[in-house]
Formats: structure tokens, C-alpha cells, sequence
């Protein structure tokens, strides 16, 4: 056979591999007796050695690199299709779904797998052409990413929080650690407080009506970047619960009374 059409063949290869593998992994019912930290570590060794036996089986990094990354991209679009809805969605929605909230896992798996491919060719002198091909591939997977963010926010997919600088944070008149994150219309905001220990974060939300919500965020917590952004498929604290009421908001300021009682305010 011609180059060409072997290298058709190795990128088919690492297609058809990673989305099945993808796809089980992310409809294997593991996270009843691993947490997320495990399930995510396990499948980024996975990765690697799948990339380093297909490595060995003379792959080349690129075609294994950009077959993982379609591999993932087709594995997730098929989970979010086929997973049950209440309203049938499309293929274009389903890839979307999949894209804004896994994202940053299949561009964690994917530099596994390039990796991984590259230890068999350290003992061939061939580091140097190996680390131009990582970051040929690293450069263009995050390209990728941030091309799909800026579609997402363009169609108003996305929203962006960006922190509120010098916010203060008070529990109950006493100032606290703490920080605030809101859009540009200021109709939702992440404010995270620190007590007893942990974050918390909260998710404020302002209707046309002028009614607020606080609710929860769960286990999540928004981190202190300057800007976060989330998507309206998957967003971070969705369908956690009411965490609070009282929802009010001034020029400078928004307080809230949270379900155990505590008075929070923010201010800037």
C-alpha cells in the first residue's frame, strides 16, 4: 500500500479506538466505587499506553494524535445522542453539549496519548522530532479549543464570569475570605466565601422580572481566574438546589440569607 493510504489507515485506527474506549469509559458506571479523581486518573494512563502501543506498532505521533482527538470528539457526540432525553436532540446539538463540557478532559487525554507514544522513540534519537510534533499538536488542540469557545460565546452559548476586582466579603457583618465573579449585565454571579475551612461557592441569579435566586453549587467552587466561562447545556451548578433566599442587589453591592441563616454580602 501507498503512504497516503497508510496513513489513512493508522488515523482511522486511532479513531475507531478511542471513541469506542472514550465511550465506555464515559457510560461505565465506575464512579459508584471510584471518585472522579481516580475515574479521570485511570483513563489518562489508559491513554498513554494506548498511545504508546500503537507507538510500537509504528503509528505515527500525528495520525495517533489527531485520531485521538476525533476519536473523542465522535465517542462523546455518540453518548450525548443516544443518552435518554425528554426532547430528541440533534447530532450538532449533542456534539455541542459534549464539546463545552468536556473539553478540557479530551485535551487532557489526547496529550496523554502524545506522550505516551513518545517513550518508544526516545531510545531511537528521535526526541527532538518528537517534541516539534507535541507541540505542533498541543498548539493546534488549543486553537481548537479556543476557536469552539469563541463560536460558543458568539451564539450566546456561553457566558462569561469575570471577577469583580477588590470585592469584599461580609458573613453576618463580619468581613470573611472571599470572592465574586458576574457576567457583563450583572444578571448572574458567582460569589464563593470561605468559612470553617472550605469554599462555597453560590450561584446568584437575577431574572427580567427582578426576581433573584441563590443557588447551590455543590462540590464546586468557582477557581480565582480573572474570567470563567460556562456553557448553558452544562452549566456548573446545574440542578444543585436552592441555597439561600433574600436575593438582593444594589449599585455596588449583592446580600443574600443562606438556608442555615448567615447574612452574605458582597461589595465593591
Amino acid at each position: 500500500m501507498s503512504a497516503r493510504t497508510w496513513g489513512f489507515v493508522h488515523f482511522s485506527t486511532s479513531v475507531a479506538l478511542f471513541a469506542i474506549l472514550y465511550r465506555y469509559w464515559l457510560l461505565a458506571p465506575v464512579l459508584i466505587y471510584i471518585g472522579v479523581g481516580q475515574w479521570r486518573l485511570f483513563a489518562t494512563v489508559v491513554a498513554a499506553a494506548i498511545g504508546g502501543a500503537l507507538s510500537l506498532l509504528r503509528v505515527p505521533i500525528s495520525a495517533l494524535s489527531f485520531g485521538a482527538m476525533v476519536g473523542l470528539l465522535l465517542g462523546g457526540t455518540w453518548v450525548e445522542w443516544k443518552a435518554p432525553n425528554d426532547v430528541a436532540i440533534s447530532v450538532t446539538t449533542a456534539f455541542r453539549s459534549h464539546l463545552e463540557s468536556f473539553w478540557g478532559q479530551m485535551l487532557m487525554l489526547t496529550l496523554a496519548a502524545t506522550l505516551g507514544a513518545t517513550v518508544p522513540n526516545l531510545s531511537k534519537n528521535r526526541v527532538k522530532a518528537s517534541v516539534k510534533t507535541i507541540a505542533f499538536i498541543a498548539i493546534s488542540l488549543f486553537a481548537f479549543a479556543a476557536m469552539a469557545l469563541a463560536y460558543s460565546t458568539s451564539k450566546g452559548y456561553t457566558q462569561w464570569f469575570f471577577r469583580v476586582r477588590r470585592a469584599v466579603v461580609t458573613v453576618n457583618g463580619m468581613r470573611s475570605e472571599g470572592w465574586l465573579h458576574r457576567t457583563r449585565d450583572g444578571n448572574g454571579m458567582f460569589l464563593t466565601e470561605h468559612s470553617s475551612g472550605r469554599n462555597t461557592t453560590y450561584d446568584l441569579v437575577f431574572t427580567g422580572g427582578g426576581n433573584g435566586y441563590v443557588l447551590s453549587c455543590g462540590a464546586w467552587v468557582a477557581p480565582r481566574w480573572p474570567a470563567i466561562p460556562a456553557g448553558d447545556v452544562n452549566p456548573p451548578c446545574f440542578l444543585m438546589g436552592s441555597a439561600g433566599h433574600g436575593l438582593t442587589r444594589g449599585t455596588n453591592s449583592v446580600s443574600f440569607t443562606t438556608l442555615d441563616g448567615r447574612k452574605i454580602q458582597a461589595d465593591w
